[in-house]
């Protein structure tokens, strides 16, 4: 799958996602990075400006360096150093639901604003029951 396809994708889950948490309730997302014919994909930057775009506030980024892990296995077990992935280290992207504000536009009509995107009003109230976060 080619990465705007994929990136368009997860961010059409957490779009839906978004309004089921509170305002300030975190999302962590656990995503690897990838070599591909000679050439690193960085997934998390993608979804990272994705995500900002859907209305996600980017609070934390977590590197979690696996290499112990990732040589302790090989594949299989053998050769112990062997790495089996392209990377051993994965993201742990640390997203919030931001802070409500009221913005007016030209024309005088309010709208909401979430972080770095504007959405209508009716985005900030849950769609699927429970809120989360």
């Amino acid at each position: 799958m080619p990465l705007e396809e994929y990136t368009q994708a997860m961010g059409d889950i957490f779009e839906a996602l978004l309004p089921l948490l509170k305002v300030k309730g975190h999302c962590v997302i656990n995503v690897p990075d990838m070599w591909w014919e000679n050439e690193r994909i960085t997934i998390h930057v993608a979804l990272i400006e994705e995500l900002r775009r859907r209305g996600y506030e980017l609070r934390n980024t977590i590197i979690w360096d696996r290499t112990n892990i990732v040589n302790q296995i090989g594949i299989f077990g053998w050769p112990s150093n062997y790495i089996t992935m392209g990377t051993t280290f994965e993201y742990l992207l640390d997203f919030w639901r931001p802070p409500l504000t009221k913005e007016t536009d030209n024309n005088g009509s309010a709208s909401t604003r979430h972080g770095s995107s504007t959405t209508p009003a009716i985005f900030a109230t849950p769609k699927f029951g429970k809120t989360i976060g």
